[in-house]
């Protein structure tokens, strides 16, 4: 869409049938959307369809960029966390776990770590395709997970619509900081590039804008 002053207006369509799932990546010349439990990746700039990224054997439910493009990490209902390069439109890592059926995925800065939430009510980190540390998260359901990108802060949303800041690096008992404000399940969950807002939206159809700041209330 092309931003106007007073309006906006459609300058591409691209027709995706039940895509619930997209995102730019960082440098804006390449999207992902996702198409059931295919990942399709089109160009900004000739909207063509570059690669199709197929492995998933249910819904992919989040997709995230590592900062430098290079890479595309993939989460679905089939309990499969997948890491693809880019270039090669090839799968690198894999996790696999059939009991959790994951709805968010972040990755860090460096891309060596990925952080994914699910059904099973817990934060997997994962590298190398290795699961390196499961937290507990209290009994609450993670539906989304996000991490700044200074690589210093990890947030969570729950299906209760409340917003969590997980103490980074991860501990093997968590500890966190909760803070209640949706009245149902935070569905979507994006930070500035400033790292001074962070952004969440929910199936109580709100979207709340909150600012990041350490315990004194200074910007971080």
């Amino acid at each position: 869409m092309n931003i106007l002053i007073d309006d906006i207006r459609i300058f591409k369509e691209l027709t995706i049938r039940g895509c619930k799932e997209c995102s730019f990546s960082n440098g804006g010349h390449l999207f992902a959307a996702v198409h059931g439990n295919v990942i399709q990746i089109y160009s900004s700039t000739t909207f063509e369809n570059v690669s199709n990224l197929k492995g998933h054997n249910g819904k992919v439910r989040a997709i995230a960029w590592s900062a430098d493009d290079s890479k595309l990490i993939s989460s679905g209902m089939d309990g499969a966390v997948y890491e693809w390069s880019a270039a090669a439109a090839k799968r690198v890592n894999e996790v696999v776990l059939k009991s959790c059926a994951y709805s968010g995925v972040t990755v860090s800065p460096s891309g060596k770590h990925t952080y994914a939430v699910g059904s099973d009510k817990s934060i997997k980190e994962i590298t190398e395709s290795q699961i390196l540390r499961t937290v507990d998260s209290g009994g609450a359901t993670l539906t989304q997970i996000v991490m700044s990108h200074s690589g210093r802060m990890l947030f969570c949303g729950t299906s209760g619509g409340a917003l969590r800041s997980i103490k980074f690096p991860l501990t093997d008992s968590g500890e966190w900081a909760e803070h209640q404000a949706h009245a149902s399940q935070i569905t979507k969950m994006k930070i500035t590039y400033d790292d001074q807002f962070l952004i969440t939206v929910s199936e109580d159809a709100c979207l709340m804008i909150w600012r990041v700041s350490d315990k004194e209330g200074r910007g971080v």
